[in-house]
């Protein structure tokens, strides 16, 4: 019976036409996303960096019934252009979808086909994205996990999010709007952050929501609000959204204690939709379910199939129903903005 003995003894009369002696090494990283579990497998330790930050990026959720696995697999291809990466690459992305398969791809520095039924993700990338472990979590790696996540029914939302006791709110404005500095003084005053960016919402049971957020453990300052908390520095990274430079904030190093990487299942749901004015003072005005909803949807999910769009959208009509609505606008008095936002919590 011939084993692997004679085959490492043989392998020169073999030609590697799959190139699996360029890629013989397999790295593996399993880590929970959302109540799922990600097997992450590569063939290039490098890459396991990015899988890293964005294992720690990823909120803990209840674990979902029959324990589902998140199947990644990336593959650094050494023929590839090894052209430097572009920091704009997430604009660049080509997207087109079939049904259950969602292929996107940047070339000459990745390609990739997420199959959202199966749970299954490939890419080809090239060594030069492989050794930028930033680009490709956030840009790659997270775009084709949150794929997975929204395509199974959970609601997206475009939102700041915090909690405090039995109380979450959500923050959803236009870019520039303040919710992240916003986000920063509630902070001060015993809130903790879920995510500054989006917040996914699941329906455990009648009348019950489960909130996760996204990016766990990160903030972003603008260059014009960063005097306002001298305490926060950042680590030298930036993104950039809507031509808009901001600077993000290791809560999990500086301040893990104002962060939240687990889900929540809150008693008190406050939905703010802000917008700023000019006006000096903060003041709220109640919306019924109806017009916060129609005001929702452009911060929601994308065009997608009707079946797909209509389980997402469902969860976040009845997520309304069930919290307390405001149109909030948001003044110059900072003091009394956190007062007026901490006395909507106690009131409610």
């Amino acid at each position: 019976m011939l084993d692997e003995t004679f085959l490492e003894s043989n392998s020169s009369a073999f030609e590697d036409f799959w190139n699996r002696r360029v890629g013989d090494s397999l790295y593996e990283l399993r880590y929970p996303a959302y109540g799922y579990t990600i097997h992450f497998q590569t063939n290039h330790r490098a890459v396991l960096d990015a899988a890293r930050i964005s294992a720690a990026r990823y909120c803990h959720a209840q674990i979902l019934d029959g324990s589902p696995v998140i199947e990644f697999r990336v593959m650094v291809v050494p023929t590839l252009p090894d052209s430097p990466v572009p920091k704009n690459l997430m604009a660049m992305l080509q997207i087109v979808g079939i049904g259950d398969c969602l292929y996107q791809a940047a070339t000459p520095w990745i390609q990739w086909v997420t199959d959202t039924k199966a749970r299954t993700c490939t890419m080809i990338i090239s060594p030069a994205l492989a050794v930028e472990p930033w680009q490709m979590s956030r840009s790659i790696l997270d775009r084709a996990t949150l794929n997975i996540l929204v395509r199974e029914g959970v609601a997206q939302l475009h939102a700041t999010t915090l909690a405090r006791d039995d109380c979450a709110i959500l923050f959803i404005a236009p870019h520039g709007t303040g919710k992240s500095t916003t986000a920063f003084h509630l902070l001060n005053v015993g809130f903790r952050l879920m995510g500054d960016g989006l917040s996914f919402v699941r329906e455990t049971r009648a009348g019950q929501f489960e909130l996760m957020g996204y990016p766990v453990g990160e903030a972003k300052l603008t260059e014009a609000a960063k005097p306002l908390f001298p305490d926060w520095q950042g680590e030298g990274i930036e993104v950039t959204a809507h031509n808009v430079v901001k600077h993000v904030v290791n809560l999990r190093k500086l301040a893990p204690h104002k962060m939240l990487e687990d889900s929540v299942i809150p008693k008190r749901i406050l939905l703010c939709l802000a917008e700023r004015n000019g006006q000096p003072r903060t003041s709220a005005e109640r919306l019924n379910a109806n017009r916060a909803f129609a005001r929702v949807l452009p911060d929601t999910i994308f065009w997608d199939e009707p079946a797909a769009m209509l389980r997402s959208l469902n969860v976040t009509k009845r997520l309304i129903a069930h919290s307390s609505c405001y149109h909030l606008t948001l003044g110059a008095d900072r003091e009394q903005l956190v007062d007026a936002i901490v006395g909507l919590v106690n009131q409610d």
